[in-house]
């Protein structure tokens, strides 16, 4: 195939074009409000006739609520949520090591060496190793 032969008049668009390092969108696409903006606008808005002008804020009368609901239902899920939001969520402790407590050992092993009974033994194990788990 040939080179393709130019379309319109290049006399005439040749000052429209970009210039070299120029962007042709430089604002970039305009953003949108996120999600978390919009709900921090929400929750900071005055309920007109609040009791205690203290808790005025639409954020503190739906998190009473939350709580009220969470002693009305005796709720563990929304009492842990709340724990979890205030008191931050406890951290899982993991111990690896061996049986008697030691560091476990890694060793790198030829399985050309393995004898009969050996390389049965480990077949086995990586395949228990391989078998779905029922707490998946």
């Amino acid at each position: 195939m040939g080179k393709a032969k130019p379309r319109g008049n290049p006399a005439k668009i040749t000052d429209f074009r970009w210039k070299r390092g120029q962007s042709g969108n430089p604002k970039g696409r305009p953003r949108k409000e996120s999600l978390t903006d919009i709900l921090r606008d929400v929750l900071a808005e005055r309920i007109p006739k609040a009791q205690d002008p203290r808790q005025s804020q639409l954020a503190y009368a739906l998190i009473r609520n939350f709580v009220l609901e969470a002693i009305r239902t005796k709720d563990t899920a929304m009492f842990a949520e709340i724990f979890n939001r205030t008191d931050g969520k406890v951290k899982d402790r993991i111990v690896v090591g061996g049986d008697d407590g030691a560091p476990i050992q890694v060793e790198r092993v030829d399985p050309k060496q393995f004898t009969d009974e050996e390389l049965a033994a480990y077949e086995k194990l990586i395949r228990k190793a391989m078998a779905p788990r029922s707490d998946d």
